[in-house]
């Protein structure tokens, strides 16, 4: 894998990432919750392979590429298992390469949760049974890749044996995830791995979602610097106002701290960083998009600017891979244990 990249190279890459999200997706409009054709241009260019080595058929890239990805999909608020199919790839990568071409084009969309004792394998017939809560997308993807501490399962969304799939509680339905029960379900396959497999791909998630949170910050943060310098008020634009100034200031302070951690937790596999990293861009995405919603006033709830939506969004990305408060209690674990973050290498 390619260590680094130059920065007017990982300039590049944002780049094209941008233009292709700006022509292909409406922040605005109403849409379905996974575009398949969407995913699959992203495959067809390389957005889910760009990780991986020569011989797997990818790009060999270093992560800070499938950050840049992660980030502009923040910014166009791109809907479906993107980041799920950018986690799995990795994992199948280290543990069964094998099947990873039908993933690596976006035909076969694919969801991760991740489980715990609750999910049981009986490698005696082959069987999971048990309850997991997050199964993001549930029947609107073709795979669930169910992430254990002793191994990886992929079931079929449509597999016998699938007792129950209730939806949960979403601010925004295009985000939508499911608790599944499993009765005897016979994955596709399983895999065997340890812990470790497991926290890196968990890590992993919630850099990437740091990374989409950060991006969507940004661009809404964008998008209410252009409103305030337009409207006026008392024959001023209203971003002339103290007040105004003041909190998209914050906001961009935020920002430029959440980004910063984001990017390390994407370099770095370490769990008290991407809890970290995940907590500060959800403060700052959350901050900028409800700051973003004021300044606009009573047209940020309307249809006719995108900010609604990204509050929504704010919100949802609180959910996966787990509850944002869990990271909050680790974080008071990890300061009460006085583990302080890695250093950078």
């Amino acid at each position: 894998m390619t260590s680094t990249l130059a920065e007017d190279e990982l300039a590049e890459i944002r780049g094209h990432v941008d233009r292709f999200f700006d022509r292909r997706v409406d922040a605005v409009a109403d849409r379905s919750v996974v575009d398949r054709p969407l995913h699959e241009e992203m495959g067809d260019l390389g957005f889910y392979s760009q990780g991986l080595p020569d011989a797997l058929g990818g790009l060999d890239l270093p992560p800070a590429a499938a950050a840049a990805i992660a980030a502009g999909a923040g910014r166009a608020l791109v809907h479906g298992p993107w980041l799920d199919q950018l986690v799995v790839v990795e994992l199948l990568a280290a543990v069964a390469s094998e099947h990873l071409p039908p993933l690596l084009d976006g035909r076969v969309l694919c969801s991760v949760a991740f489980a715990g004792a609750e999910l049981v394998h009986d490698p005696a017939t082959g069987t999971l049974r048990g309850t997991v809560s997050r199964v993001r997308f549930g029947g609107h993807v073709d795979r669930w890749c169910l992430v254990t501490g002793t191994g990886t399962h992929v079931v079929a969304a449509t597999a016998a044996g699938i007792a129950e799939m209730v939806e949960e509680p979403a601010i925004d339905p295009s985000w939508t995830s499911y608790t599944v029960t499993f009765d005897g379900v016979v994955p596709e396959f399983s895999v065997a791995h340890g812990p470790e497999l497991h926290d890196r791909m968990h890590n992993r998630a919630k850099g990437l979602l740091a990374c989409f949170s950060v991006g969507a910050a940004q661009r809404v943060l964008e998008i209410a610097v252009e409103y305030v310098k337009t409207r006026k008020q008392f024959g001023k634009p209203v971003g002339s106002f103290q007040a105004i100034k003041h909190r998209l200031a914050g906001c961009y302070i935020e920002l430029v701290h959440a980004r910063a951690l984001a990017a390390r937790a994407v370099e770095h596999d370490d769990r008290t960083v991407a809890a970290a990293a995940r907590v500060l861009a959800d403060e700052a995405f959350r901050h900028t998009a409800e700051g973003a919603l004021q300044v606009h006033g009573g047209v940020g709830f309307t249809a006719e600017v995108p900010v609604h939506h990204y509050v929504k969004a704010a919100q949802q990305a609180r959910a996966w891979p787990l509850p944002i408060s869990d990271e909050l209690d680790l974080l008071r674990s990890a300061l009460e244990m006085d583990i302080l973050l890695p250093e950078p290498s």
